[in-house]
């Protein structure tokens, strides 16, 4: 009865772990793939998120908060914030205001907005992207579409309480050739 029992435990293992390869066999591809912002990529890459908005603080706004300093401690904006007002200037990019798409900051408000950001520095960054990610080599690729500046906001007392967002930029063709 023994070696009965262990006979068919045996089959049972052999019929399930050969029904598993069928199955993965059959589902080699499970979601479509795209190469569409990565050419670089030398294989297909799957969709993560077509878009993702978030925040990103990159100004510890408590001076007690370790945690957020340690986060931004190899965090440098003002390349960033150059590289835009530079390329807002020899009209490579359009500003926007951030909350319509249609209309555009004119360029002497952006400078008063370089000058405003000098006393009042930038705080949080909201960015819109694409993730994908290259399953072959393991490999996971941002590509930000835009970008929102904003500063922090501050009561009488000097104390934040919230963060107001200032103009927008596109990072794609698309939104920056009127500019061209």
């Amino acid at each position: 009865m023994k070696n009965f029992v262990f006979l068919l435990a045996i089959v049972f293992l052999l019929v399930s772990c050969n029904s598993k390869n069928k199955n993965t066999e059959n589902n080699d591809i499970k979601y479509p793939k795209t190469v569409k912002y990565y050419e670089k990529v030398d294989s297909a890459s799957l969709v993560i998120a077509n878009p993702i908005i978030y925040d990103v603080i990159v100004k510890n706004p408590d001076p007690n908060d370790d945690w957020t300093d340690f986060c931004l401690a190899n965090t440098n904006i003002e390349p960033l914030l150059n590289v835009i007002f530079n390329a807002i200037y020899q009209k490579r990019l359009i500003p926007y205001y951030y909350r319509s798409d249609d209309s555009i900051i004119p360029i002497d408000s952006i400078r008063n907005i370089e000058v405003f950001l000098k006393k009042n520095p930038v705080g949080k960054i909201q960015f819109q992207e694409n993730w994908y990610i290259d399953e072959d080599n393991l490999k996971f690729y941002k590509q930000v579409e835009s970008l929102i500046i904003g500063y922090e906001r501050k009561t009488v007392n000097n104390e934040i309480f919230g963060y107001k967002a200032i103009f927008k930029v596109y990072l794609d063709d698309t939104h920056n050739q009127i500019a061209k």
